[in-house]
């Protein structure tokens, strides 16, 4: 994918819709960890394989466990079709430079690492700068929805680089790397 950052697509997406499939773990008997990373791994599909918008918004599918803390502004049941937490309006203003300033500093990252797979580099660390970026981007992410909740900075800074296209670059920057690295 060659999308690339542009002005119009330079103000955060604030607004998207979580699904979360929430599972009782405590009702697994053996092996919790198994389950959850073939949760993850089916989310993971399920992501791939779909573009799901609701009056234009992104949707985004989540599996967790029952006694996982969730930080959101509104939870609605499509089960039970009624609001758990019913979402209220927030006077909230982002701090766009900021949010920018580091959504930049990633996706220049993610370029250099584009590059080093061009131009056949020591796969082995690219890969390694791949996994680093990537988990520097969720934990960033993380410790921003634990702090400052959905409006965070990190959080925001995500989804700017979900929408211009450098969080699909990233999966196929570790892909093309890992397939390069084998043949």
């Amino acid at each position: 994918m060659t999308q690339e950052y542009s002005s119009q697509h330079t103000r955060p997406a604030v607004f998207d819709f979580d699904v979360h499939l929430v599972f009782d773990f405590s009702k697994v008997d053996d092996n919790k960890e198994l389950v959850q990373k073939y949760l993850d791994a089916k989310e993971k599909v399920w992501k791939l394989q779909h573009d799901i918008k609701i009056i234009g918004f992104e949707v985004e599918l989540f599996c967790e466990d029952l006694g996982h803390d969730r930080i959101s502004t509104g939870i609605y049941s499509l089960m039970n079709d009624e609001w758990l937490v019913k979402p209220t309006k927030a006077d909230f203003v982002p701090d766009e430079e900021l949010i920018r300033s580091k959504a930049e500093k990633f996706m220049s990252r993610v370029k250099d690492i584009e590059s080093d797979i061009e131009s056949g580099k020591d796969l082995e660390k690219v890969s390694e700068k791949i996994k680093k970026l990537w988990k520097k981007i969720k934990d960033s992410r993380k410790a921003g929805l634990q702090k400052d909740g959905e409006f965070s900075v990190e959080n925001l800074v995500f989804k700017l680089l979900r929408r211009n296209g450098y969080i699909e670059r990233i999966i196929k920057a570790k892909r093309l790397a890992y397939d390069k690295r084998y043949k």
